[in-house]
């Protein structure tokens, strides 16, 4: 548990953490900063996880923790915390053994698994999906599902994978570390980056898939998108932004 209240398991060489990181861990880091921060168009407590982040404000919100808790001597100089990279996240959901380098090429590709199992449509209190609570703001529902939150659920609502981890499925989009094709970013055109695990608003059996990534400009901020920290030694971290 860090000093934020964040807790974290460990998954392979690095820690995650359980939850999609608060309102009340990104005020924190607004409030230090001087950094604003855009509200949604409905209600959230601090125990929601944060929307409206694009990737560059979790990356700031790592970089920040990260030299917060090194100044507190909480982390050692090696340690840093950052977004998990999309195959760390991947191993997090269950699928450990995808093909491909890139999110690009594992984009998919593994079918008809989801972070509840295989079964479809999803069992009772799966996740926060586009329920029939979600009915009233307009798009498409999953037909007879009901977990009783339209939009964002507090972190940890829902029972958590064999790891420990909450909200690997729903809630909101997750950012990783890495763009769609690779590396820290494509240079050219579009930054593509990725999300992962759906979200509150989501319905769609495809997109519910564990192997499937959401392609997005990083500079998007939306109120389905948020992300969950990793701490890990900086020396084993392959994604650092350049």
């Amino acid at each position: 548990t860090n000093s934020l209240g964040m807790k974290f398991v460990s998954l392979g060489n690095i820690r995650i953490s359980i939850w999609e990181t608060r309102v009340q861990d990104y005020d924190a880091f607004c409030a230090a900063t001087g950094r604003h921060h855009d509200p949604p168009d409905f209600k959230q407590d601090g125990t929601h996880p944060v929307v409206k982040v694009n990737w560059f404000d979790a990356m700031a919100f790592c970089k920040w923790l990260t030299e917060t808790e090194r100044e507190q001597g909480l982390v050692e100089d090696g340690q840093a915390y950052r977004l998990p990279t999309d195959l760390e996240w991947s191993a997090a959901v269950g699928l450990p053994n995808e093909n491909g380098t890139t999110p690009e090429m594992r984009d998919g590709k593994i079918r008809n698994e989801f972070p509840w199992g295989k079964q479809w449509p999803p069992p009772a209190g799966s996740g926060n999906y586009a329920d029939q609570s979600a009915r009233r703001r307009g798009g498409t529902i999953i037909e007879g599902y009901l977990d009783n939150y339209p939009q964002t659920a507090p972190a940890g609502s829902f029972k958590p994978n064999s790891l420990g981890i909450y909200d690997l499925g729903g809630n909101v989009w997750e950012w990783c570390a890495e763009g769609y094709k690779g590396g820290s970013g494509s240079g050219t055109g579009r930054d593509w980056g990725v999300l992962r695990g759906g979200s509150w608003a989501t319905s769609n059996k495809l997109e519910m898939q564990s192997s499937y990534r959401n392609v997005v400009d990083r500079n998007d901020r939306d109120v389905i998108y948020g992300f969950r920290c990793a701490l890990a030694s900086e020396s084993a971290d392959q994604a650092r932004p350049r």
